[in-house]
């Protein structure tokens, strides 16, 4: 076996008011080295999102895998806990190595179902498997998707806190019922989303990326939030949303003040008593690859 490598973007889920429906593709990578070996390693031993996607495909195949499969590590890696979707490019990661040391032949679209499965959700899994930013949803075949493509002049700013939050336990927070009135509130501005970066009207983000469905509850995991959106509006940003489930907390910024609104969040943290660092990144256009 030819050794190789998987490359798999992190994502940010939501978008604001896209509840398990919009997810975008950043520029910061999960990387995977597999080689031959006997037996079935997994480099670090937390890669579990990782092996239980590998050992899923297997045994669907009804085939053993002896190899090695390191994760790198480094200061460019996607965060674990972090709502940068890691469970997700593990999982896509692992479905994708399986996949071509057992010679399946799996499109893009199998693998993201696969690890929506394998998620419970699809928002992360599916712009992790084929980049840019997704709308997704569910027919009688499962999973489907379509891609959307931004104007251009948008930067993706990251505020990465030295917290982890735990998606599950973030789920708890979220209430079992809505109003139709705070239905009506996320659906409103979910559709502006849209239209805002198709049509590059990127000064209406402000209001398109509020929601009431699942920001409200889960931003009490975050040291000042709301002060976050606050100041990095102030800064330059043109809206502001968390990552996910957190505590990552993502803005969309012109390149030319996207480093204040980056420095903005990390300020507000900083107050808070929260160690932070900003990330400047772009949409990944293309989603996972394997590097021969």
């Amino acid at each position: 076996m030819k050794e190789f490598k998987v490359k798999v973007p992190a994502t940010v889920a939501n978008l604001g008011p896209g509840f398990d429906v919009l997810g975008m593709a950043v520029e910061i990578y999960l990387t995977a080295s597999v080689k031959e070996k006997e037996g079935f390693v997994i480099e670090p031993e937390e890669g579990d999102a990782l092996s239980g996607a590998v050992v899923y495909i297997a045994d669907e195949n009804k085939m053993q895998l002896p190899v090695n499969i390191t994760i790198e590590q480094g200061p460019d890696a996607v965060p674990r806990k972090s709502g940068l979707g890691s469970s997700a490019a593990a999982r896509v990661a692992g479905i994708m190595i399986a996949g071509k040391l057992l010679g399946l032949d799996l499109d893009s679209l199998d693998i993201a179902r696969k690890a929506a499965e394998l998620e419970g959700h699809p928002d992360n899994a599916v712009p992790a498997a084929v980049g840019g930013i997704t709308i997704c949803y569910k027919s009688a075949e499962g999973v489907e998707y379509k891609k959307i493509d931004p104007a251009p002049g948008l930067k993706v700013v990251i505020a990465v806190p030295k917290l982890q939050t735990d998606t599950e336990e973030a789920r708890k927070l979220l209430p079992e019922k809505v109003s139709v009135e705070d239905a009506v509130y996320s659906v409103s501005r979910a559709s502006l989303l849209i239209k805002a970066l198709v049509e590059g009207d990127f000064d209406s983000l402000s209001e398109a990326m509020k929601d009431r469905l699942h920001q409200p509850c889960r931003k009490k995991l975050i040291p000042g939030f709301d002060e976050i959106v606050t100041e990095s509006l102030r800064a330059g940003a043109y809206g502001t949303a968390i990552s996910g489930s957190g505590p990552c907390v993502f803005s969309f910024a012109p390149e030319k003040t996207a480093a204040k609104a980056g420095e903005a969040m990390v300020n507000v943290f900083k107050d808070k008593g929260v160690e932070s660092e900003y990330i400047v990144t772009e949409i990944a256009k293309q989603g996972a690859q394997i590097i021969e």
